[in-house]
């Protein structure tokens, strides 16, 4: 396979299209809409914008076979060596979720995960996370996404045999004490602590050999700025919560997301710190019992007595 070649010049075009730093005017979004007649392909959508402020990287990529693949994917500051400076092609898995596209690559070198961000503080506090040794290992991306590394391991809601016996489930629920705890200590409140949602998915992976890991920071918060949310952070404290449910879909409208804005930011100013902080600690009391059905009701006691021998409020 005859691989293209890209200049420093050329890549940065490229990542600042992907990263949103190039916008396009509503004139030249209408230009473009006016003379590209034929559909380009979903994997060659990132790149329109090309099309317009440089047409020959833009015609370029439409002939390199890699992008096809690959696409946006192949030009982030972690897979680009991987994609294009290597006599191993890696493999990709896309998945596509409530924040968009995920992709997951995998290559002999490493193993990365690159993802949207949720939230506008997403990157700072997943970096806090990597800092303390309790999520995934950050690593470079562009702006508006993440880019970490692949944790192998198994969903905890998903650990069976003696993966899932009583000592391991101590053990596990006491590594998610210390992960609270730590986050609690730098004012992260993770919002979002689910053992096991419907579909058998947990945010606690458990590798082989090393610690559980919390990963996906999208909604978690920083309580140091309390009470001085923005209406972001408001929403966000807020859709957590169980038995609120204004959405149509995975998608509030701007209305139902005003509403909830309202309607909660008088409430999250009457709480303390430690009362946000509080709410990480009822949410694995109830989600351990919510995950019985999934891990064995013996099992539940096991973890709790781990996390709460190990949880400091």
């Amino acid at each position: 396979m005859t691989i293209t070649e890209y200049s420093e010049h050329e890549l940065g075009e490229i990542q600042d299209m992907i990263s949103g730093k190039r916008q396009l005017s509503d004139s030249e979004k209408e230009t473009i809409r006016n003379n590209v007649r034929a559909h380009p392909g979903r994997h060659m959508l990132p790149f329109l914008g090309l099309y317009l402020t440089n047409p020959e990287l833009y015609k370029k990529l439409s002939g390199d076979s890699l992008v096809s693949e690959y696409s946006l994917f192949g030009f982030f500051p972690e897979a680009f060596g991987l994609v294009y400076g290597s006599e191993v092609l890696p493999e990709t898995f896309v998945d596509g979720g409530n924040r968009g596209l995920v992709a997951i690559i995998k290559h002999p070198m490493k193993n990365i995960v690159i993802k949207p961000v949720q939230s506008s503080r997403e990157q700072e506090i997943a970096r806090a996370s990597d800092e303390l040794g309790v999520g995934p290992r950050q690593l470079p991306s562009l702006d508006h996404y993440i880019t970490e590394e692949f944790v192998e391991g198994e969903h905890f809601s998903r650990l069976r045999g003696e993966r899932a016996s009583e000592e391991e489930m101590y053990k596990i629920g006491k590594r998610v004490g210390e992960i609270l705890t730590k986050l609690h200590s730098k004012g992260i409140y993770y919002n979002d602590t689910i053992l096991s949602d419907d579909m058998g998915r947990s945010h606690v992976i458990v590798p082989e050999n090393t610690p559980a890991i919390l990963f996906d920071y999208g909604v978690a918060l920083n309580v140091n700025k309390h009470p001085d949310f923005s209406d972001e952070e408001v929403f966000d404290f807020a859709r957590t919560i169980p038995g609120v449910n204004i959405f149509s879909g995975d998608s509030p409208n701007k209305e139902q997301i005003e509403m909830l804005v309202n309607d909660f930011r008088p409430k999250i100013k009457e709480l303390t710190k430690e009362h946000i902080l509080d709410r990480d600690f009822h949410f694995i009391h109830e989600g351990i019992w919510f995950a019985r059905s999934r891990i064995g009701d013996s099992m539940a006691q096991p973890f709790l007595r781990g996390f709460n021998e190990s949880y400091k409020r």
